[in-house]
């Protein structure tokens, strides 16, 4: 997880797109379905000796769904899309430059629209070092009767790759800035602000360590700070074995944060939802697997998981006489565990068979309330006294005071139902009969 970008939690989704040195020429899809219509046109052609590009368009017209009564659910949409891809390389430099514009419109009056462009520069300095420096900008905006939701995100990310004898080093950092807009007249939500910016950056470093020709052990370390919380350090460790020349065991260790957003910490409704003080929803994630030929012509690859969370979302009261306003709050925690495998098999040069299986078991529960998490009371030194005078054996006159250090002082560290601690001081009389 040192490599992937923010709030890599519960997974990461890897899309890779081809070249478009390889995407040369003129190509056309086209379905036609009871309920989906879809189309695609692309272009591809060279950009002088070393450069290619390609153009595209593609647009999907679908039925909505039927619901329980068979009658058609407004869930249809049609939309469109067009783009580009440019590449070229060098001797020692590759540039990368791609974008899109899309739109959608869907039958229950929501419609979707944005653009992104992104680019990609690598610079090889030699066969051991290389940098890769990348930026892009997104935007989308979302509409429907009342409601205007709109973001932006501008991101920037450098990274440098080193080879130092058995060592592999990667290392760099990024910045990311999120601008977004929410204007609700539908209802009482609202998001206080209505538009903010939120920074997140971070810098990163692991090392491959080739512990022996077939033995390599991986650890990395990224510092990561977000707008609403402090630093979060999110470790990795990674042990690799290729016991044979088609098998790989390997296992890994993982610590990883989900970020607040902007629901989590600005979220309004009057009377019944407050903004809080979320914090990091955190999880360890420990994996292990296989993945190789265990026979002529089959590739099986087995993954187990088992991840430890803390600090997940709830919603908690804020008043001790009633369950409403709420906050939302950070009192969940729990583990999930599985198994993820598949399998293909090689029948004859033109026939490939494919199978796969995943599980998923999870228990979460209430975190423990007394502990109080996030109660903080300073240190504090104070002082009690009491002066007594025996007038006789059934008379004493006595003066005492408590917490005379301190006019008042919080023991409790709860804003909302703790009490202050104040200077007491009193005189008094003891009479025996």
């Amino acid at each position: 997880m040192t490599l992937w970008g923010p709030n890599a939690v519960n997974g990461v989704i890897s899309i890779a797109t081809k070249s478009a040195l390889d995407t040369q020429g003129v190509l056309a899809r086209a379905t036609v379905g009871a309920q989906e219509r879809t189309g695609v046109v692309r272009y591809g052609g060279a950009l002088g000796d070393s450069g290619g590009y390609r153009v595209y368009a593609t647009t999907a017209d679908r039925d909505g769904t039927p619901d329980g009564a068979g009658v058609p659910f407004p869930d249809g949409a049609f939309g469109y899309s067009l783009g580009f891809r440019a590449d070229w390389s060098g001797d020692s430099d590759g540039f990368m430059a791609q974008g899109e514009y899309f739109r959608q419109d869907l039958d229950s009056d929501v419609d979707n629209g944005g653009h992104h462009l992104l680019a990609r520069w690598n610079h090889d300095f030699s066969g051991s070092s290389a940098l890769q420096v990348q930026a892009y900008y997104d935007s989308s905006k979302r509409r429907f009767p009342g409601v205007l939701d709109a973001i932006d995100n501008y991101d920037l990310s450098v990274q440098q790759n080193l080879a130092l004898g058995r060592h592999r080093l990667v290392f760099g950092g990024g910045l990311r800035l999120t601008h977004d807009l929410f204007l609700n007249l539908l209802n009482p939500f609202v998001l206080d602000p209505p538009s903010r910016d939120l920074w997140l950056g971070n810098f990163f470093v692991q090392d491959t360590i080739a512990l022996s020709a077939k033995l390599d052990l991986i650890a990395g370390l990224k510092a990561e700070r977000a707008s609403f919380t402090g630093v979060e350090w999110l470790p990795n460790v990674r042990l690799a074995w290729r016991a044979a020349p088609q098998t790989l065991l390997w296992g890994a260790v993982s610590r990883s944060v989900r970020t607040p957003s902007r629901i989590d910490r600005n979220l309004i409704l009057p009377g019944f939802i407050l903004g809080g003080t979320f914090d990091s929803e955190k999880v360890i994630a420990i994996e292990a697997g296989y993945r190789g030929e265990p026979v002529a012509g089959t590739g099986l690859s087995v993954s187990l998981f088992y991840n430890i969370y803390d600090g997940l979302r709830t919603t908690e009261s804020v008043s001790t006489t009633s369950l409403l306003p709420v906050k939302l709050a950070n009192g969940l925690e729990g583990h999930s565990y599985g198994v993820e495998a598949w399998a293909n098999h090689k029948v004859l040069p033109g026939w490939r068979l494919s199978a796969g299986v995943s599980t998923l078991h999870k228990s979460f529960k209430p975190k423990p309330v007394d502990s109080l998490p996030r109660a903080h009371v300073d240190s504090y030194i104070d002082a009690d006294a009491r002066i007594g005078w025996a007038v006789d054996e059934d008379i004493e006159l006595f003066v005492a005071g408590s917490n005379l250090l301190h006019k008042q002082r919080d023991e409790s560290g709860d804003p909302n139902r703790g009490q202050l601690v104040v200077r007491r001081i009193a005189a008094g009389t003891r009479l025996r009969f």
